[in-house]
């Protein structure tokens, strides 16, 4: 779960990239390649440089149990972080140069480029540099965690609103909106809390924590596609 959810991020970035994109008229296909690695470089890249690298690694290695040991090989990692963080910000740097350099040579044919999408891009590069790279592990992950929550709150709400508050049938009612927000909020809050409650006594509250974590991940695998008209 952990591994997913680190790839899971960067690629629902990418999918509201390419929605965006999408939204402005653009072919699927132009530019995707690019997108997918400027958000790998934006959100999964900072993890290899910061203090959060060591608990990653630890997470991942739970297997160990069962024979599958990687503690020598991810204790080699840790030893070349610094040269992984020159090899990150080099590769990196020349990376957004080309990325600017392709779009602006796709601008002047055409294409038209996303204020929406640029926000998104530096919002997400911002927070995830600053949790990942600077943030000591518990406190990178919830910074991460909590913009990508909000984040991902906020659109969802924005787009799916009048579908919620027509499914709890409030369209005429004059504070419909924000009856169907709180339920929203509340909802989700609660699942949340509870599972903080419980879920350290609970093997039930962890086992659904984890199904909703996964099939979250999978859901916005699919449900978003512009490329396969999902959207």
């Amino acid at each position: 779960m952990v591994l997913w959810d680190v790839y899971h991020t960067s690629m629902q970035n990418f999918g509201f990239c390419r929605i965006y994109d999408s939204k402005q008229g653009n072919p699927p296909e132009k530019g995707r390649g690019l997108d997918i690695w400027m958000n790998h470089l934006v959100y999964i890249a900072p993890i290899f440089v910061g203090l959060s690298l060591r608990t990653h690694l630890q997470q991942i290695n739970k297997p160990r149990a069962f024979g599958l040991d990687m503690s020598e090989t991810f204790q080699n990692l840790l030893s070349a972080q610094n040269a992984m963080t020159t090899g990150i910000v080099i590769i990196g740097t020349v990376f957004v140069t080309y990325y600017i350099y392709a779009y602006w040579r796709m601008s002047r044919d055409g294409y038209r480029i996303s204020p929406q999408k640029i926000v998104l891009l530096i919002s997400t590069a911002l927070g995830s540099i600053w949790a990942w790279a600077f943030l000591p592990p518990f406190k990178a992950y919830f910074a991460a965690n909590f913009f990508h929550g909000l984040q991902y709150f906020g659109i969802v709400w924005w787009t799916e609103r009048g579908t919620l508050t027509k499914t709890l049938r409030l369209p005429q009612v004059a504070w419909g909106y924000a009856a169907a927000l709180a339920c929203f909020v509340m909802i989700t809050a609660s699942a949340g809390v509870w599972y903080r409650v419980a879920g350290k006594a609970s093997i039930l509250a962890i086992s659904i924590a984890l199904v909703i974590s996964l099939m979250h991940f999978w859901y916005d695998g699919f449900i978003w596609s512009v490329r396969k008209r999902q959207v």
